[in-house]
């Protein structure tokens, strides 16, 4: 056995049997020794971590006013609860990191509280205030897996007055939980909210969820298939249920839901040639009362002109429920994951490309319901889209679209070029090749399920001014109790879809053509 002893100057020294082992020097929060002998920070203080440091958060410190990270913060996991209360948070090539990896998370509860008033808070630039902002540096949230799955469907109908539900799968949520269950009606606002009180996992693996208050409305929970459809095709009517809590939260301070001025996450690369490349990586967060109303960028998850992060950051399993400004915002970025993910309460278009130039995206498995109005944003916010997309070079495949109020479950709105921070002319969105729309479900909007408008051409070559169309492919749309239809589109040629259309009881359609 190899025993060796490690020296750090001024620091002290670690002793090891094993030469399997790497040490990192880590200084704690709650030491004198962290802050040169000086008691650690008070109310109000700014406080800046240093490139090459390395501190862990062992405790929950006082509200502070700034935050710069150079070096990296790591959060204790040892700690039951640590909650960090700031009024800015800012890496500067910095980490800030809790739980190790996706397969070692965080196992604590772990809470950031932006504070700021929506009158006298100073913006900075670029990012605004009240924010956790990431200049070329890494945010590394790994949650531990509490709900896993994130959403799941009702596996039986649940009438008015129950105090009960039953799920599809073994969910692992908790009493306490908070759980919405999405409209089966023509209304998205009749959704319902409960406290889980108890949860007994069944032999036909599904769940038992008993409920602390009884429902207020009628949710489905079937699965249906009509007489003369030839390919005897499935209508899935089955209400979403979601849940709401993490164990990492990231939240607007109690003014929010007065003042629609929440707090807001950004991530930017800033292209100088001596940074690194920004990475944001959220796992089991939860995200809530975040996002700052009729105000551009300032929004609960933003990737800001990141350029291709080839996959290495993503959304995956969160949370983001009663925001004031969209939900996951995907601006001059490229391929980044967003999976699994729930959105509820949201205001204006949800899961948001803002330019058109974004491309190579992935939206899988997300969940989205009750998308209110905007009425300060876009003009299109006004009758939003649960996923907006401005480059059909996209993927999108298994999300649920559940309601949304004015407004429609997935929203093709392709220009002739890509407006804001990245306009340009060689690239032309209404005529780009379709990445993949596949086994998508809307239900309960008050238009439609799908809307493809102004116009989409899809070409084999997009910007040569050349007519050499080729099909584009929407495949295994489901639409139910849309207020108009399940699939408008104004403007296409040689768009084919397949879609399941539901209008009212006893009228049902099989749509298979090219529109």
């Amino acid at each position: 056995m190899l025993y060796f002893v490690c020296l750090l100057q001024g620091k002290g020294a670690a002793t090891n049997g094993s030469s399997q082992v790497a040490y990192e020097y880590v200084d704690l929060w709650s030491r004198r020794t962290t802050w040169g002998g000086l008691e650690p920070p008070i109310a109000n203080d700014s406080v800046v971590i240093p490139a090459g440091t390395t501190v862990m958060l062992d405790v929950s410190p006082p509200q502070l006013y700034t935050l710069l990270i150079e070096g990296s913060l790591f959060v204790d996991p040892t700690a039951d609860f640590i909650h960090l209360q700031v009024n800015y948070i800012l890496l500067r090539g910095g980490t800030l990191r809790a739980g190790k990896c996706l397969s070692e998370p965080h196992p604590g509860k772990f809470t950031i509280t932006l504070w700021g008033d929506k009158d006298t808070a100073r913006r900075l630039p670029t990012f605004g205030a009240k924010v956790l902002a990431n200049l070329d540096g890494t945010i590394q949230l790994f949650g531990a897996p509490t709900a896993v799955p994130s959403w799941t469907q009702l596996n039986a109908t649940a009438d008015i007055g129950a105090t009960s539900i039953v799920v599809n799968g073994m969910v692992n949520w908790q009493a306490g939980n908070t759980i919405a269950i999405a409209s089966s009606s023509f209304d998205a606002r009749e959704v319902d909210t409960a406290t889980i009180t108890s949860i007994t996992q069944q032999a036909n693996k599904t769940s038992l969820i008993q409920l602390s208050s009884p429902l207020q409305y009628t949710h489905l929970g079937v699965l249906r298939t009509y007489a003369g459809d030839p390919r005897q095709n499935v209508l899935d009517m089955r209400a979403e249920v979601i849940v709401l809590e993490r164990n990492i939260v990231i939240q607007g301070d109690p003014t929010t839901s007065s003042t629609m001025f929440g707090g807001h996450v950004m991530s930017t690369w800033s292209k100088s040639p001596w940074a690194s490349y920004p990475t944001m990586q959220l796992s089991n967060v939860e995200l809530r009362q975040m996002g700052q109303a009729f105000q551009m960028g300032r929004y609960p998850v933003h990737f800001h002109m990141m350029g291709d992060t080839s996959f290495t950051s993503w959304v995956a399993n969160c949370s983001i429920h009663h925001t004031w400004n969209r939900g996951v915002t995907i601006h001059g970025t490229h391929q980044v994951h967003v999976r699994h993910t729930t959105a509820f309460v949201t205001t204006g278009h949800t899961f948001f490309l803002e330019d058109g130039v974004e491309y190579g995206n992935i939206f899988e498995g997300n969940c989205g319901f009750l998308t209110q109005v905007s009425n300060g944003m876009l003009i299109t916010d006004n009758n939003p889209a649960t996923f907006w997309m401005t480059n059909p070079n996209n993927t999108l495949i298994g999300n649920h679209a559940g309601g949304s109020l004015e407004g429609f479950g997935f929203w093709y709105h392709l220009d002739d070029n890509p407006g804001g921070a990245s306009k340009t002319y060689s690239i032309c969105p209404k005529y780009e090749t379709m990445g993949v729309f596949k086994n998508n479900l809307a239900h309960s909007n008050q238009f439609y399920g799908l809307r493809i408008h102004p116009e989409y051409y899809q070409q084999s070559c997009p910007c040569c001014g050349q007519w050499n169309l080729t099909p584009a492919r929407f495949e295994g749309l489901i639409g139910y109790k849309n207020g108009v239809n399940c699939v408008v589109a104004t403007q296409v040629r040689q768009a084919l879809h397949s879609c399941w259309l539901y209008v009212q009881p006893g009228r049902i359609h099989t749509v298979i053509g090219m529109l």
